[in-house]
């Protein structure tokens, strides 16, 4: 099984996966192949019926603001396909952001229950435009970004922005057994941003202390979780 929850996670919390989804996810997700997610399997389970308009369509927009990103990503491990290490880089980005918006999804279908805290995420409500605007500005503007260190940048600017504040508010938010029980709820975004701290001083040593803010903020998110 593919994605940010895997058979490990299904193995380690049986319990609490098959209260929140039943009995056939749970053999589904330890007979599940490689191609398959967890979300493709809990999906017909998830009664979005429940869910309140106006939240839905707020997860919803957050999911987007996650898969736009992705997308931007996977775009440039296109454009640098005749050097993998930066290909590499783009690819695991993209796979990653992919990854961040199914578990949003699964918020998304859990959120309709009495766990929900709208006061962890009423101040988030108001910067979504503005993410918006600014993801838009970004993708308008990426085929005009020719120098590799400005392609870089780049991605400290869209991770340095609100996009990991918004997807951690929502974590927070959906307090549904489940979404709290799963290490890969909690763990997802701050091994996003190892990952980049990690690999863009390999790969441009002049960003390095660029990339520093970027690197607090990963080490705050592990000494508060």
């Amino acid at each position: 099984m593919k994605g940010v929850i895997c058979k490990r996670h299904v193995l380690a919390h049986p319990v609490t996966t098959i209260q929140s989804f039943g009995w056939t996810v749970f053999f589904r997700a330890l007979a599940a192949g490689s191609d398959r997610t967890f979300l493709s399997l809990v999906a017909p389970t998830l009664h979005r019926a429940q869910i309140p308009a106006g939240l839905s369509t707020f997860i919803e927009r957050c999911v987007a603001l996650e898969v736009r990103a992705g997308e931007i990503y996977r775009r440039l491990a296109r454009r640098y396909d005749a050097s993998p290490p930066l290909a590499r880089f783009f690819d695991t980005l993209a796979d990653q952001e992919q990854g961040h918006a199914e578990l949003l999804e699964i918020c998304r279908g859990l959120a309709g229950d009495s766990s929900w805290r709208e006061e962890d995420v009423a101040r988030w409500r108001d910067v979504i435009p503005v993410l918006e605007k600014r993801m838009s500005g970004v993708e308008e503007g990426l085929d005009r970004l020719i120098d590799t260190t400005d392609v870089l940048h780049l991605v400290i600017e869209i991770e340095g922005s609100e996009i990991n504040q918004l997807f951690r508010g929502v974590m927070e938010a959906t307090g549904n057994e489940f979404v709290r029980t799963f290490s890969a709820f909690r763990s997802a975004e701050k091994e996003h941003l190892d990952y980049i701290c990690r690999e863009i001083p390999r790969l441009e040593s002049d960003l390095t202390e660029a990339c520093a803010e970027l690197c607090t903020e990963a080490q705050q998110m592990e000494a508060t979780h």
